[in-house]
């Protein structure tokens, strides 16, 4: 959702499905062009989570581009930032890699692709 100075809504769209979607952090892009969203989601009930990031575009609330990543466990994101080289750092949490959960910090670039 977008609001004017003066309270109007310039724009509301719904992003993801009914599949437990959910954002839990976004950021400005230093331009002020983008947000960009992270959170989690998954495929069906009863599949893993997986982290999304997503980019949205200011001016009319058009999601630009969209990435899901994660492992074969839960893996969820709650918190981004944008880098200085104009990608974005993540910071969540997993299940994926074989032991109790640990924490994580991903880098992606200024697409939410992770290299």
């Amino acid at each position: 959702m977008r609001i004017s100075s003066s309270g109007d809504i310039l724009w509301q769209n719904n992003h993801g499905n009914n599949n437990y979607d959910t954002a839990t952090s976004m950021t400005l892009t230093q331009n002020e062009d983008v947000v960009v969203l992270v959170g989690y989601t998954r495929s069906s009930s009863g599949n893993p989570f997986k982290y999304r990031i997503w980019g949205v575009d200011v001016a009319s609330g058009q999601v630009l581009w969209n990435r899901i990543h994660g492992g074969n466990q839960d893996d969820e994101s709650f918190g981004v930032v944008e880098a200085y080289d104009g990608g974005f750092n993540i910071v969540g949490k997993s299940d994926s890699h074989g032991i109790t959960r640990v924490n994580w910090l991903v880098k992606t670039d200024s697409q939410g692709n992770v290299n």
